[in-house]
C-alpha cells in the first residue's frame, strides 16, 4: 500500500475515533432506579428534591438551567426562569389495580397544556401521566414565559430517548 494512502487512512481513522469519543463525552448520562437518561451537554439533571413529596417518588429533575438548592417548590409556587425548561419525573409507589386506566407511554412526548397552578407547582407547568413496564409515572414540565421553541423541542426529545426498565 502506498505510503501516502496509508497516511491518509490513518489520519481518517484518527479523526473518526476522536469524533466518536468527543460525541460520547458531550452526552452525559444520568441513572435513576431502572431509568437511563441521556441529556444535552450544558443541561442539569439530578435527584435533589424539588418538592417535599415522597409518594410519588422523584426519579430526576432535568433542566436547561441550574435549579436552586433546597426544595424550591416546597410552597408550590416555583416557576422556571423566563428562558428555561424543566421536567420533574416522579414514579407512583405501589401502583394499584387501576394500572390499565393509565395511558401507555407515548411514542413521542408533546408539550402538555401549561397551567397557572398545577398540582402544587407554580406558573407555566403541565403534566403528562403514563405507564411503562407496569410502572406509573408523571412528568411535570415547566416552561419559562420566553423560552425558545427549540429548547422545548430539545427537552421533549431528551424525554423521548429516556429508557425505563421493567423493575426499579
Amino acid at each position: 500500500m502506498p505510503r501516502r494512502l496509508l497516511r491518509s487512512l490513518t489520519l481518517a481513522l484518527a479523526i473518526v475515533v476522536l469524533a466518536a469519543s468527543a460525541g460520547a463525552a458531550t452526552t452525559p448520562i444520568y441513572r435513576a432506579p431502572g431509568i437511563v437518561l441521556r441529556y444535552p451537554a450544558g443541561w442539569h439533571v439530578d435527584n435533589r428534591p424539588l418538592t417535599a413529596w415522597t409518594n410519588p417518588a422523584q426519579r430526576f429533575v432535568l433542566s436547561s438551567y441550574r435549579v436552586p438548592d433546597g426544595r424550591p417548590n416546597l410552597d408550590g409556587t416555583y416557576s422556571p426562569p423566563p428562558g428555561g425548561v424543566i421536567a420533574d419525573l416522579v414514579e407512583q409507589q405501589a401502583p394499584g389495580p387501576d394500572l390499565h386506566g393509565i395511558p401507555l407511554r407515548p411514542a413521542h412526548f408533546t408539550l402538555p397544556h401549561l397551567s397557572g397552578h398545577l398540582e402544587g407547582f407554580g406558573d407555566h407547568w403541565g403534566e403528562v401521566g403514563f405507564r411503562e413496564h407496569g410502572r406509573i409515572f408523571a412528568i411535570f414540565v415547566g416552561v419559562g414565559a420566553h423560552t425558545a421553541a427549540r429548547k422545548i423541542a430539545q427537552l421533549l426529545h431528551t424525554l423521548d430517548t429516556m429508557r425505563i426498565a421493567r423493575h426499579a
